[in-house]
């Protein structure tokens, strides 16, 4: 499976640990991340394709990659207690995984479901 993953930077260190601990689970897949997460995804041991950051237009590739069917998972680890200043390409990011039906994990606990039920 195609997996994007995309954290604020309020939530890098429990993506940090989400990924630690599937590590085994994600490594099997193809990983696409925004800039800081794919290098979070690296300290982790895992290989993801760098896109640019989020507030660089890495959120908006993500959903082009939505778009257009090039990504089977979107995890999206937000941080409830910042509005960032890029919030029109998060909500534009959620509106596409909506539109095409993409599974979007907005949470660990939801990450975790849809982990255990398609990967």
């Amino acid at each position: 499976m195609r997996v994007a993953l995309v954290a604020q930077n309020g939530k890098k260190e429990a993506l940090r640990a989400w990924a630690t601990k599937h590590e085994a689970k994600l490594a099997g897949h193809d990983l696409v991340a925004t800039g800081g997460t794919a290098q979070v995804l690296t300290e982790c041991g895992l290989t993801a394709r760098a896109l640019a950051s989020g507030p660089l237009g890495g959120d908006l590739h993500v959903a082009h990659l939505v778009a257009t069917g090039e990504v089977d998972i979107c995890i999206f680890l937000r941080d409830p207690a910042v509005h960032p200043a890029h919030e029109a390409d998060v909500s534009a990011l959620v509106r596409l995984a909506l539109v095409h039906d993409v599974p979007l994990a907005q949470n660990e606990s939801t990450a975790n479901a849809v982990l255990t039920a398609l990967l």
